[in-house]
């Protein structure tokens, strides 16, 4: 397991966790269904294929809840699984714009100027735990059900993209420097509302 050290999300050096989607979601984890945007019945259909899904591989029904639900105790507690974008008011908005800048700014796309880029999976720090992490799932019902989509088996990586027609475009892992890109503009306002430090 790799760590991080980010000054951005905390305004101080922090070791961060960081592991693999596979090392996610071998921790207890809890899926958030993003409301942002629409409501989170616009995400049903993703959230019932994950946990449909992970019911028959491993005969349990993770717990689940809106983002605006989300407690502090459960930021604490759990890895987070993040389908749909969160509220600007839910306590995962800055989870949010984390994942933004990791979207625009990290993910290969954004350097090797892949085409077609539709679907991704990836992991990143939690900013409201150091502790724990956030597996973004920005992925159909057709990739949930794939053969290429089996990360508590096969995740061992740091991000998984896929193109607009469900064809596996590659996969692999964030390196340290990739993530000291965020941490040179963050601002005071968006920083979390609470962090966790070791």
């Amino acid at each position: 397991m790799r760590s991080i050290e980010n000054t951005a999300l905390s305004g101080h050096a922090t070791t961060l966790y960081d592991g693999t989607v596979a090392e996610a979601l071998a921790q207890p984890f809890l899926i958030v269904i993003g409301t942002g945007g629409g409501s989170a019945d616009s995400q049903k259909d993703e959230v019932g294929a994950f946990l449909s899904r992970w019911k028959r591989e491993f005969f349990v029904m993770p717990r689940t809840l809106r983002d605006v639900d989300v407690k502090e105790e459960d930021i604490q507690q759990y890895n987070l699984v993040l389908i749909g974008r969160p509220a600007n008011e839910s306590p995962l908005a800055s989870v949010n714009l984390l994942a933004s800048r990791v979207r625009s700014e990290v993910l290969p796309s954004s350097e090797t100027q892949l085409t077609g880029l539709g679907e991704e999976v990836y992991v990143l720090p939690n900013p409201l735990n150091a502790r724990r992490s956030v597996v973004v799932l920005n992925v159909s019902t057709d990739i949930l059900n794939s053969q290429s989509f089996d990360p508590a088996f096969t995740g061992f990586y740091d991000y998984c993209l896929w193109d607009e027609t469900g064809v596996l475009l590659e996969s692999g892992m964030f390196s340290q420097g990739e993530f000291d890109k965020l941490s040179s503009d963050q601002s005071n306002a968006a920083r979390p509302a609470f962090v966790q430090t070791p």
